[in-house]
């Protein structure tokens, strides 16, 4: 198969018809013919996209960290422990919640 007769996406028909001659059969178009019509798309681009989302949650996670950090430092003593001046400790708390969320999407 040449590059200029790769499809990014087929659609596997499969006959279910009794009747039909082709039951039973699985063949492809190009374009979805009809609803039970299962859509493929080639392996090599999924696994491309799915790079370059990681590579996305990774800088995502990186200036996260970073927004934390600085909320952070944004602590002032507050006679027996330590608070977050407005509005920092909703960041740090929403930075937080987002590293987690991004954490769970690398695993």
């Amino acid at each position: 198969m040449t590059e200029s007769t790769k499809h990014d996406t087929i659609y596997l028909q499969v006959c279910d018809d009794d009747e039909s001659e082709w039951c039973g059969e699985v063949t492809w178009c190009q374009d979805r013919i009809h609803d039970e019509d299962v859509k493929y798309i080639r392996a090599d681009l999924v696994e491309q996209q799915l790079a370059a989302a990681h590579d996305l949650l990774r800088q995502a996670r990186e200036s996260i960290e970073w927004i934390r950090h600085r909320s952070e430092s944004q602590r002032v003593w507050g006679g027996q422990d330590w608070k977050y001046q407005f509005p920092h400790k909703q960041i740090f708390d929403r930075a937080t919640e987002a590293m987690e969320a991004i954490d769970k999407g690398l695993a």
